[in-house]
């Protein structure tokens, strides 16, 4: 018998190629509720995390909000530590490896900086 795919998940792989392809949906994104938004996060690839993360809107940072650090360093943090997870889970996906050896702050920031590492000629 064929597994026939649920309406969150359609909606949800919908919502993904408009967050890679478009900007359109980006306002209401913020609007799901936490638990659709959670799913979303987290089967984004990279660049759909990092557009999302960045325009995130400030009324909905972080849940539990910012931390003292992050507001003096006036770095956004919405939903910081789903995003977090999201960017260790994409990290160790990409580089299993080297995941056990790093213990970052910030998964965002040692992703791009491997990812860019990666790319340049030794």
């Amino acid at each position: 018998m064929v597994n026939v795919p649920s309406l969150v998940s359609l909606s949800i792989d919908a919502l993904k190629r408009e967050l890679i392809h478009g900007d359109d949906l980006l306002p209401h994104v913020y609007e799901l509720p936490l638990e659709l938004f959670n799913s979303l996060v987290e089967c984004l690839p990279p660049l759909a995390l990092q557009k999302l993360q960045s325009e995130m809107p400030f009324k909905n940072y972080d849940d539990y909000g910012p931390s003292s650090d992050d507001l003096k360093m006036g770095r956004k943090c919405g939903r910081y530590g789903n995003f977090d997870t999201a960017w260790k889970a994409l990290f160790k996906f990409r580089w299993p490896d080297l995941a056990e050896c790093v213990k970052p702050v910030d998964w965002q920031q040692i992703y791009w900086e491997t990812h860019v590492q990666k790319q340049l000629p030794r």
